[in-house]
This record gives C-alpha cells, sequence and structure tokens, in this order.
C-alpha cells in the first residue's frame, strides 16, 4: 500500500503554519507524532498532492475549515467530563460566585467565557450550577459563552449529547435530573441550554483585544489551555483577557498553568483548592492564604483538602486513596521470614507510618497544583523504595495532567511493571492511548481490568482508582465508547 512520505521542506513550512496560527507549540514538539497526524488528515481530505493540503491550510485563515477542524481536532486532546475539578467547582460555589452576585445585586447580569471549553463539557457544569445556586434565573441576564479553536468541539458542544464516559464523576440521579437519554448518549436538558452560547474561535493572532461579546466580562475560566503555548504567548492572551474583564472581574487556570510571574494584569488570590486572578486593587477579595514559601514555581498553596475527581483527556483523579495498605504495598513484609522483635515491629510500624504520610503530603501538594514540590516528595520515597509502585502512579498523573505524555505514559508502565493489577494505571494509561487514537491498546487494557473486577465482589472499594465500587467501576467501563 503506498503511503505519502513529507519531505523536510514541507514538513518545516506546515509546522511553521501550524505553529503561527495556532500557537500550539508543546504539541508539536513530537515531530514523529506530527507527521503521523498530518499524513492521516491528508489521507481523509481527498486531495492527491501534500503540496495542495499545505496550501489548502494556508488559504484558510479562519481556521474553520474541514482540513483544519480534522487537524487541531488530532493535535489537541478534546476529551474532558462534567464537574471536573471539584476543588476549583467548590471555590468557584462557595467564593466566586457569591461574589459575582453581590456585584450583579442591581443589574442582575452576569457573563461568564469558558476559553478552550472543548466540547461544551465545561460550559454546561457551570450552567448547572448556576441554576442550582439561583434557582429563579428567570429575572437574571446570564450568558455563558465557550470557545474553542476546533470547529468540531464546538459542533459537539452545540448538539449536547455526551456518552457515560463524559457523565462519569455524577451518579444515576444527576444524570436523570440534568439529562435525557438518548439513542446515541445522554443529552443536556434545554433548562440548561438557553444561558449559553458556543463560538469557533482562535485566542492567538488577534491585535489589540478580544471583539464584542468578549467584553465586560465578569468571570473567565481558561484551563488545560496554556499548556501548549510558550509563555510569550500566554502572557499575550493573559493582556487580552484582562482587557476583556470588567473592573471586578475574575479568572482561573489550570493547576498546572503557571502564569504568577508574567501576569501583571490581575492580582492573585490563594486559596488551598486554587489562584484565582481578579483585576481589582488589593483589597478586594479576601487573600486567605499566602504561598508557599517552599512551592518553587507553584502558585497554588498545599493543601489538604478535597482533591480532583477527574481531568482532561481521561486525567484520572489525585484525590487521596482511603488506605496505602493493601494496594499500595505498605504492608510490613517479613521478607526473612522470622518472627519480629518488639523493637523491629515499632520500627517497621514507624517507617510505615513516615511512608503514608509522605504519600499523603504528596497528594495533597498535587491536589493543590503544587506539582514540583509533590514530584520532590515522590523522588525521596523511590529512593527509600525503588519497588514501591504508588510514587510512580503519582508521578503518571501529574505527568499526564501537565501534558507531559511520553513522561506519563513511562510512570504508568513502571507501575504495572512492579504491580500488575494495578487498577489505577491501567485505567490512566487506557485513557491515554484512548487519546492518542490507540483505540485497540485502549480496549486491551479497559478488558484487562474489566476481568480483574469481575473477579471481585461488587461492594469492595477500589482503593487505587478514586475509591469507588467494583460495580461502580464496571458500569463506566462498560459504558465507555
Amino acid at each position: 500500500m503506498y503511503r505519502p512520505v513529507i519531505n523536510s521542506k514541507l514538513f518545516e513550512d506546515l509546522k511553521t503554519l501550524i505553529l503561527n496560527r495556532t500557537g500550539l507549540f508543546e504539541a508539536l514538539k513530537n515531530e514523529q507524532k506530527l507527521q503521523e497526524i498530518i499524513l492521516s488528515c491528508y489521507s481523509h481530505s481527498g486531495l492527491s498532492d501534500l503540496n495542495d493540503f499545505y496550501w489548502e491550510l494556508e488559504k484558510d485563515e479562519s481556521l474553520t475549515g474541514p482540513r483544519w477542524s480534522l487537524l487541531l481536532t488530532h493535535i489537541t486532546v478534546p476529551e474532558s467530563f462534567f464537574f471536573r475539578d471539584e476543588g476549583q467547582l467548590n471555590l468557584l460555589r462557595s467564593i466566586i460566585f457569591p461574589k459575582l452576585f453581590e456585584y450583579a445585586k442591581y443589574t442582575r447580569t452576569l457573563k461568564i467565557w469558558s476559553a478552550g471549553c472543548s466540547g461544551g463539557e465545561e460550559v454546561y457544569t457551570l450552567s448547572i450550577m448556576l441554576k442550582e445556586l439561583l434557582g429563579d434565573t428567570s429575572g437574571w441576564k446570564i450568558r455563558i459563552i465557550g470557545t474553542d479553536i476546533s470547529s468540531r468541539n464546538i459542533e459537539k458542544a452545540k448538539a449536547g449529547v455526551y456518552t457515560q464516559w463524559s457523565l462519569r464523576t455524577l451518579g444515576p440521579m444527576k444524570t436523570e435530573t440534568w439529562f435525557t437519554k438518548v439513542k446515541s448518549g445522554f443529552r443536556i436538558k434545554d433548562e440548561f441550554r438557553d444561558i449559553v452560547e458556543f463560538w469557533t474561535m482562535n485566542l492567538i493572532g488577534r491585535d489589540g483585544k478580544y471583539p464584542e461579546p468578549f467584553e465586560d466580562i465578569d468571570l473567565i475560566i481558561c484551563r488545560n489551555v496554556f499548556i501548549y503555548f510558550r509563555q510569550s504567548v500566554i502572557q499575550d492572551i493573559v493582556a487580552k483577557f484582562s482587557l476583556a474583564m470588567n473592573s471586578t472581574g475574575f479568572a482561573m487556570f489550570g493547576h498546572a498553568e503557571y502564569v504568577h510571574e508574567t501576569n501583571k494584569y490581575m492580582v492573585a488570590h490563594y486559596y488551598p483548592q486554587s489562584v484565582v486572578y481578579q483585576k481589582a486593587p488589593p483589597g478586594t477579595l479576601p487573600s486567605p492564604l499566602k504561598p508557599s514559601a517552599h512551592s518553587g514555581k507553584d502558585t497554588a498553596v498545599k493543601s489538604y483538602g478535597e482533591g480532583r475527581s477527574h481531568s482532561q483527556s481521561g486525567r484520572s483523579t489525585l484525590q487521596t486513596p482511603r488506605t496505602y495498605s493493601g494496594s499500595h504495598g505498605h504492608s510490613a513484609e517479613k521478607r526473612d521470614h522470622r518472627p519480629l522483635t518488639g523493637s523491629e515491629e515499632q520500627k517497621a510500624a514507624g517507617i510505615i507510618s513516615e511512608q503514608k504520610k509522605l504519600i499523603d503530603d504528596a497528594r495533597a501538594l498535587a491536589n493543590s497544583g503544587n506539582y514540583i514540590a509533590a514530584e520532590k516528595i515522590c523522588g525521596e520515597l523511590i529512593t527509600k523504595n525503588i519497588f514501591e509502585p504508588y510514587p510512580y502512579f503519582l508521578l503518571g498523573q501529574i505527568a499526564h495532567e501537565k501534558n507531559e505524555i511520553d513522561k506519563a505514559q513511562n510512570f504508568l508502565k513502571k507501575v504495572l511493571y512492579l504491580k500488575s493489577d494495578h487498577i489505577g494505571a491501567m485505567i490512566e494509561l487506557a485513557s491515554i492511548y484512548q487519546a492518542q487514537r490507540e483505540d485497540e491498546k485502549a480496549s486491551k487494557l479497559r478488558k484487562q481490568v474489566a476481568d480483574i473486577l469481575e473477579k471481585m465482589q461488587p461492594d469492595t472499594i477500589i482503593t487505587d482508582y478514586d475509591d469507588i465500587s467494583v460495580k461502580e467501576l464496571i458500569t463506566l467501563i462498560k459504558n465507555y465508547t
């Protein structure tokens, strides 16, 4: 079978064109993967020459045509899910939204922008939250605007139909309350659609400020978008965000996206769950915590509170497991088969207690976005015991969250080498394969998980993956498409 080859000059031209139009620097680093994506998109283009494919892309400055749409769907990671990152959502629910309601008590208007909204899950999540907090919204003028560079993602968002996997953090009651079962999945109910709208939009390549309706914004949420960009591009986007915000507007970014040093346009407020930025003088919003002195470049503060549920592209939880014995390998193994003396038992118990505390600390730091400190603790744990799988698992999750896919895969494979039935690692790795369109590998791993679960009691809690029951996890895997 004939397979076209991209000559080096054409490949560099294509790479430069994609970078200049989209700014997706990090996504273009893996040149072998990029070549595979370009060739795959070209094979579906109906064109007979790769040069024609380049010129088709070059002519479409809006990036909304079928060539760009398919290309961007492959370059970016479009998967998300409802009520992702409970820590940040709780911060919105308890602090930010009440402040916005207070600011708008006379005008009763609210405008929110979800920049990089993927398939619309975040936008509808915000709609559900506002409807439940306000109750009757008939007296309010609310606009939640979702934008994404991929027109395919926007089409999905407008349709508002999702698979069970996108609803995986919701129970049956919430699913029934917020969605209608249809043949192709679950459709968001109309009552949550009337305050949302979707636009195909490229955040870079615009001079000055963003056009209407991207002005007088009360809240901008832009999570897991900046991981693709160079720092100079991030700084430019943040500057334009500040111009789009009203005088007391808020902005929230992803945990792995450090913007504090270059953000000269907003005031940072530190909370255990996240950092929130506001276009206002200091003192407008109470700041209960200061940055951690040992946090390096991570702006989020150490927190032992609620962890995250899931993350983009199928990234699994960074939530603290209920126990660190058994599945996490912290049982005191009597390797020499002789009884331990009293002092030895105390010493072993002390080591286990210290390991558990370090893991708790690392997990809490990861939950708050302080990845540098969490990675340092994991490194210390590995130095003490290179055969303990859990630090590698956490490192894999952090790498996945930071979009360091190759590194994430290596860590997760290490976990499975040390503990071949580690359910969390298998599901995390399957999610990565799914995002990379390696469906066969993803399906194989999920089948292995299903086979393991079928041999367990339905009410057993899976401590190395989200602390959910065997029955719940089996349902999620069976409903995944």
